[in-house]
């Protein structure tokens, strides 16, 4: 009885915090539709103050758009320094997080506009490639990032990070080295092949499944399964249940450091496309007005 007041109470406790995400949540979408309304707004003004001019993004509309989707831009740019610093407080992660995609919808409006796809030049060509690699990288990241924010809220409670991990891997691998040189050498009626061998193959097999499953964002059961499936397929299925539980952890483990090693790969190649796109567009700001056309 006292167990479930106590569950009652902390259920009481949280019912105000659930209430206050679900009107945060609201009135973000709502923002979110009411952003996307201003930049079709924005889309359809450009088109008719400009459908007079040869090069759109030389009129006085176009440079405006130009000028702010810069300013906007770089301001989106410090979202990528804001994530690598974890201990800094200035504002929080997940504001910094809806600011980006809200403000990036209307930064990939005013400088879609402005650029009209142009490649008249190589210099305007590498504009168009850095701009348009920042944002599909963008849109990459912000999928990879739903989807995997999905996946750890419905089948990972350990919150982690990339060094964290590294460091379970390096212990899981010792512990199962470990039990592992603690039991029989070589493997009776194995035709003589070691234990040790035979366990460093399944972990191998099991590189080669994550290669090719992982993109599905399985829940832990699966890999579960697949890990007991390749002892027996191997032939040791017969282990004792506390090494086969080593195994299915280092196997949990890497599928997490291979999710976080990809994001950390997209943020940076997104960091860099965004810097790269930033330092074209101020110098093409700078051309612009030092010889007007």
């Amino acid at each position: 009885m006292a167990r479930e007041a106590s569950s009652l109470k902390a259920l009481k406790e949280q019912a105000p915090v659930t209430q206050i995400r679900a009107r945060a949540t609201a009135s973000y979408q709502l923002l979110t539709a009411f952003v996307i309304v201003i930049c079709a707004v924005l889309v359809a003004f450009f088109i008719h103050a400009t459908v007079d001019d040869a090069v759109p993004a030389a009129s006085q509309v176009g440079r405006v758009y130009g000028l702010i989707g810069v300013a906007l831009m770089a301001f989106l740019a410090a979202y990528g320094i804001r994530r690598y610093a974890y201990r800094a407080r200035i504002m929080r992660l997940e504001t910094w997080y809806r600011a980006h995609l809200v403000l990036g919808v209307v930064t990939l409006t005013l400088l879609g506009c402005h650029s009209g796809f142009a490649f008249r030049s190589m210099f305007l060509g590498t504009l168009q490639v850095s701009f348009w690699g920042a944002v599909l990288t963008g849109i990459f990241g912000w999928g990879y990032q739903t989807v995997l924010r999905n996946w750890m809220v419905h089948h990972e409670f350990r919150p982690t990070v990339l060094r964290e991990l590294d460091e379970s891997l390096t212990a899981a691998r010792e512990s199962l080295e470990k039990q592992v040189a603690g039991l029989e050498t070589e493997a009776a009626g194995l035709g003589g092949i070691s234990l040790q061998k035979l366990v460093a193959h399944v972990v191998q097999q099991m590189g080669h499944i994550r290669f090719q499953h992982v993109w599905r964002f399985p829940d832990h059961s699966y890999w579960e399964r697949r890990v007991h499936a390749v002892l027996k397929k191997v032939g040791v299925a017969d282990l004792p249940p506390e090494v086969q539980v080593v195994i299915v952890e280092l196997n949990h483990l890497e599928v997490l450091r291979w999710y976080h090693v990809v994001l950390r790969a997209w943020t940076t190649l997104h960091l860099w496309f965004t810097f790269f796109a930033i330092q074209m567009m101020v110098w093409h700001c700078w051309m612009v007005g030092r010889y007007p056309r």
